[in-house]
């Protein structure tokens, strides 16, 4: 009786286990249930499972660019997509379920991955923000999508000198994309001509909170700077006031002394000039004397 119920048991296990590889693609659950599980009544054991399993998440997980598809090392990589065909007659769509892994993986909003794939097979595609569902109209093969995927990855993700995936959207002020390398510094120029761009350049993506505390430093340095410009132009302004001011009060000194001195050689002149006089008197009033005749 206790082995039908420990069977029963592992029964129920291993059909939730592949319940959620085939939805999610994601294995950890699937872990924790092999190590958790007491597999030793069976017979099994617990670390050949957890073997298993890693190639098993091999198999769903790839490297980010077809050119490292053969680098066993290469430390970027991203989920393998997982399509899902809904509908039918006119209203078939084309699910990709783990659309939001995929997009966190090439650091990308995924709502540009999905409107490339609507650009591209010339279809409505539409991304909810809330329920991170990602529809594009019509049955469209996960091989085909996988291929456009690696096209998407090739002009908006990978930089153009290195190939290095990690790299950073920038739009100029001329309205131009860029892609900025955080590995080499190599800047990339996206070509305008692609469809996405008019959606990019509607659709910023958000900036870094790093990034933005860079700009509001750069700012205020600027800031900073004109200020203690304009400081500066002040003082070389009252600088010149101040030479002005003695340059005038320096011309203006010599003349002052002149005009002075002038006044003080009239007024010696004055003095002077009574002197002479009596002198002149006293001379006149001997003439006279000398005319003069006394009677003996």
């Amino acid at each position: 009786m206790f082995i039908i119920i420990n069977f029963f048991h592992f029964f129920i296990i291993i059909t939730k286990v592949r319940l959620i590889r085939s939805v999610f693609g994601k294995l950890e659950v699937g872990l924790v249930l092999i190590t958790r599980f007491n597999w030793g009544t069976f017979g099994i054991n617990s670390r050949e499972l957890v073997g298993s399993s890693a190639l098993f998440r091999a198999q769903i997980v790839k490297n980010i660019g077809a050119s490292n598809s053969d680098d066993a090392f290469y430390r970027y990589k991203m989920p393998r997509m997982i399509t899902k065909i809904e509908g039918r007659g006119n209203g078939i769509k084309t699910n990709v379920v783990n659309m939001v892994d995929i997009a966190k993986a090439l650091a990308r909003p995924a709502s540009y991955t999905t409107k490339y794939f609507g650009c591209e097979l010339g279809a409505q595609s539409k991304f909810d923000e809330k329920t991170g569902v990602s529809l594009v109209n019509g049955a469209h093969d996960t091989a085909k999508l996988a291929g456009l995927l690696e096209n998407f990855i090739k002009k908006y993700v990978q930089c153009y000198g290195c190939g290095n995936p990690e790299t950073e959207i920038l739009i100029t002020k001329s309205q131009m994309i860029q892609l900025k390398c955080a590995a080499c510094g190599f800047v990339s120029d996206v070509d305008m001509r692609d469809k996405l761009t008019s959606f990019i350049l509607k659709n910023p993506p958000e900036l870094k909170k790093g990034f933005k505390d860079k700009k509001a430093v750069r700012r205020a340095e600027k800031e900073r700077l004109k200020e203690g410009e304009a400081a500066d132009e002040e003082q070389k302004k009252l600088k010149k006031e101040v030479k002005k001011k003695s340059s005038s009060t320096a011309k203006d000194g010599p003349t002052k002394v002149s005009s002075t001195k002038k006044k003080s050689g009239g007024s010696d002149e004055e003095r002077t000039s009574p002197a002479r006089s009596q002198v002149d008197e006293k001379e006149e009033a001997d003439n006279d004397n000398d005319d003069i005749q006394w009677a003996d």
